[in-house]
């Protein structure tokens, strides 16, 4: 219950803070062309006002799957908000700079350099609507092929206790493909079908299998079961596996030959000296009913010798595991921030956010994500699937 409410409060925390930027915007342009927003001030809020509400067909897709048109309004709608952040941040960062620049020019005593009033209008329509179009561009253009472009990322990691028989041992990682409203039976089969070509010894999964629909937990079952692997499938749940109904998801990739690790550990090709790979629960889970991470269940009956790999969804595990000897730890959760223009705003709160970090003595990989969460596109950081390469000694 507490989770429920922790999540109904971010939602409209979310969409407070998209209201206030969306009447700064309309604020804006009120100043910026107060003839035209007079004339149209009905329909311009109206529009406005519709676009603001557009992502609510998610939920409406979800409640009626039949009604696919929903879907569709709902990434306009989703990108509307993003595209409204950029562009008003894009003018705030204008604005400002016009400020600082005309405090060094009165400081200069030249105020005869100062732009006038109109001539700061038009850089200002300038401005906002370049940074409109270039917003509006790059979101459509992560829509439309950002989110499909896969890269294969190769990473060797060197394990000092890995046995000589498993050196070059293939872990292929997947994290976060949010199978649901914007990943479905396409996106799932164009992504897949490169995780077959590189004929891994096993397969990873890092958590948020689906976003949070449940109806689709078949449909991942059915794609995900049927990736070939010497060694099998593996898995840990997600804290949007917990948002869909973690049994629900854990019955379905049971049923479909994927085992889930949550809590637990499992001896790797023990015939040629084996490794240790161990799984937790999430670091949401105890909010939703689930146990929460527990690496001394996880390591009941696996030999203290071996190397260990864990699967860990959220990257800040990484310090308990660390601490309790893990020598690599295999997380998503960030989607390397998904949306980045220009920049990784994600930076500011999460200290590991994709690649390969030394967390002491170590070693944390984080992936990229293979779907998308909220606005179905990707900018600045290509979906991700993972070969991870272990080298002995």
């Amino acid at each position: 219950m507490r989770g429920a409410l922790g999540f109904v409060l971010f939602v409209l925390v979310l969409y407070g803070a998209s209201a206030l930027v969306h009447f700064a915007m309309w604020r804006w342009l009120r100043w910026v062309a107060p003839g035209f927003t007079r004339r149209r001030r009905v329909p311009l809020l109206a529009s406005l006002a519709v676009l603001f509400l557009l992502p609510v067909g998610r939920d409406v897709s979800i409640l009626f799957p039949e009604f696919n048109a929903f879907r569709s309004l709902a990434a306009v709608g989703m990108l509307w908000h993003i595209t409204v952040w950029l562009t008003m941040a894009a003018v705030g960062v204008g604005r400002a700079a016009a400020l600082l620049i005309g405090l060094l020019r009165r400081a200069r005593a030249t105020p005869s350099d100062c732009p006038s009033p109109s001539r700061r209008v038009v850089l200002e329509q300038l401005g906002g609507a370049a940074a409109f179009a270039a917003s509006s561009g790059a979101l459509t253009w992560g829509a439309l092929r950002g989110r499909y472009e896969w890269a294969v990322e190769e990473v060797p990691i060197r394990l000092a206790s890995l046995p000589r028989a498993l050196d070059g041992f293939t872990i292929v990682q997947l994290s976060d493909l949010h199978v649901g409203t914007f990943v479905g039976e396409r996106e799932l089969g164009m992504g897949l079908a490169l995780v077959d070509r590189l004929r891994p010894d096993l397969v990873a999964i890092t958590g948020d299998l689906i976003d949070v629909d449940r109806r689709f937990v078949p449909l991942a079952a059915r794609r995900l079961g049927a990736l070939r692997a010497r060694y099998g499938t593996y898995c840990v749940p997600g804290n949007h596996d917990y948002y869909t109904g973690a049994k629900a998801v854990f019955d379905g990739m049971t049923q479909a030959g994927i085992e889930v690790l949550s809590n637990r550990g499992k001896v790797i090709a023990p015939g040629d000296g084996g490794f240790a790979l161990l799984g937790v629960d999430d670091l949401s889970a105890h909010q939703r009913g689930g146990a929460g991470p527990d690496l001394v269940r996880a390591r009941n009956g696996i030999p203290p010798h071996l190397a260990t790999v864990l699967l860990a969804h959220q990257p800040r595990f990484a310090p308990a595991a660390r601490a309790a000897g893990i020598d690599l730890q295999l997380s998503g959760h960030t989607h390397g921030g998904q949306i980045n223009p220009g920049f990784r705003p994600i930076d500011l709160f999460f200290r590991y956010v994709s690649g390969r970090y030394d967390v002491g003595s170590m070693q944390l990989y984080v992936n990229r994500g293979f779907g998308t969460a909220g606005p179905p596109a990707r900018l600045g950081a290509p979906p991700e699937i993972t070969k991870i390469v272990l080298v002995a000694g």
